[in-house]
């Protein structure tokens, strides 16, 4: 807060202080210092406040939990844009107001400004099955380039609605996936009780060359245990003191799973 009233003060001696982008910077710096207030009085000092001017504000009121004071703000802004529209659409939804956040995201798909990527990644978590799947035939047309981000959210979506291979045709359709990704279907199917498929989409992902990480370990090590594969869970055990993941919580739960396996095997 001191540093960014010290700039503030530098800003009027060096008669900047009409100077937009600079201004910007303090606006900046007044949100990470949480001084809303001073951050406000600013945006009203100044003569020619751009679209970032507002979407900085936006921002801060969300973070701060002053939803209603954001969506005041909204209205006032002589002009939004597309980052805008996410910035309420996504403080409503962490702020846990999913009806404004929905109304919103309406309000846009029929406004001037077009969602994107961004926009249906924060909707797809919330909708229902049957609006999940418009939003997908919506997206196919207008975002065509998905992320892996988008594409992740859409196969929760159908794994969430129980369409597995709803969900798997969206995996086998991204362009690009993350390990985000890959571990999002490696669940879907350990939750479902498909086995042979999360131990398969394991070696797939292997054989791409990605690294997996103590999610996807502790979900694949309770698979060879539940199929009784010492030696290949044992194999993942190797892996997993290469990494240094003995530690993780996943991970050690899978391990004294595994244990007991062992143990019974041996025993019999």
């Amino acid at each position: 807060m001191y540093k960014a009233q010290i700039f503030h003060a530098a800003l009027v001696k060096s008669g900047l202080q009409n100077h937009v982008y600079q201004c910007n910077i303090l606006l900046q710096a007044y949100i990470k210092s949480q001084a809303l207030f001073d951050a406000h009085k600013l945006l009203h000092l100044m003569p020619h406040p751009t679209v970032v001017s507002y979407n900085t504000i936006l921002s801060g009121y969300f973070k701060s939990h002053l939803v209603s004071e954001a969506l005041e703000l909204f209205k006032a802004a002589p002009k939004t844009d597309c980052q805008s529209w996410n910035i309420v659409i996504s403080g409503c939804s962490q702020n846990q107001r999913l009806e404004e956040a929905l109304t919103h995201f309406v309000k846009m798909r029929h406004g001037s400004i077009r969602p994107d990527n961004f926009t249906y990644s924060i909707v797809i978590p919330y909708c229902d099955f049957d609006f999940g799947q418009q939003l997908h035939a919506e997206i196919i047309k207008v975002c065509p380039s998905s992320d892996a981000f988008l594409g992740t959210n859409l196969l929760r979506m159908y794994a969430g609605g129980g369409a597995i291979e709803g969900a798997r045709k969206v995996f086998d359709g991204m362009p690009h996936r993350d390990l985000v990704t890959w571990n999002a279907l490696i669940s879907c199917y350990s939750q479902y009780g498909m086995g042979d498929r999360t131990i398969e989409l394991f070696r797939q992902l292997g054989r791409e060359g990605i690294v997996a990480d103590e999610y996807t370990y502790a979900i694949v090590l309770n698979e060879f245990a539940s199929c009784l594969l010492v030696f290949e869970a044992m194999q993942i055990h190797s892996l997993i003191i290469q990494r240094g993941l003995c530690s993780d919580r996943f991970t050690s739960n899978a391990l004294m799973i595994v244990g007991g396996v062992k143990q019974y095997k041996l025993g019999n």
